[in-house]
């Protein structure tokens, strides 16, 4: 028995390579395509080759992480049908210049600031995060904390497999498999951020 977890962020090559070297094993892949956001990482017509004739697929729809506020934003947004199992919540959105007076910060959430990278929240969000600035935990590689009562700035190829109470998410330069990995980071509040 062969289980790869998050399947999706393999290269094609890698999976394949798998299958040569093991041939008489039962593969047992688990992932989201729409999450593949890492450049080695599949999509959806190398899935289709890996997965040939012989193989089941299983799908699961139901949404237990989001607000079902934001499973039926994430439906409508991306063309999806999940079913919302989650407790109310809230999707909001606002202009990037409405952000700092906007942010509330507590100190028992997690709460993020969801960008393309840290690049651009050096050149174009942190100019918008006056009042929040002594609350702010940038992270910016593997070894940063998310820290509670903060607004953890956080770029979108870190954000995966976390999750908060709260996300403003900026999908400026996002791909589309970028934009949902971000939106579904949020469990309670989600916040869509445009740049006016």
């Amino acid at each position: 028995q062969l289980f790869v977890d998050e399947f999706q962020d393999y290269a094609f090559t890698e999976i394949s390579l798998y299958k040569q070297v093991f041939p008489s094993a039962v593969f047992n892949l688990f992932g989201d395509i729409k999450q593949s956001i890492n450049p080695k990482g599949m999509n959806e017509d190398q899935v289709k080759q890996i997965v040939d004739n012989h193989w089941m697929t299983f799908g699961i729809n139901e949404n237990y992480r989001n607000a079902h506020q934001i499973t039926e934003f994430i439906n409508s947004e991306f063309a999806i049908d999940m079913m919302p199992i989650g407790i109310d919540g809230s999707v909001k959105h606002y202009g990037i210049t409405k952000l700092s007076s906007e942010i509330k910060l507590n100190d028992s959430d997690r709460i993020a600031f969801i960008i393309k990278d840290i690049a651009l929240y050096e050149s174009i969000a942190s100019k918008y995060l006056l009042n929040a600035n002594e609350k702010v935990n940038v992270i910016s590689d593997d070894e940063c904390e998310v820290r509670r009562g903060f607004l953890n700035v956080i770029p979108i190829n870190l954000a995966k497999g976390l999750e908060f109470e709260k996300v403003y998410a900026l999908p400026y330069q996002m791909t589309q498999n970028e934009k949902y990995v971000a939106y579904t980071r949020a469990l309670n509040e989600l916040y869509v951020i445009a740049i006016e």
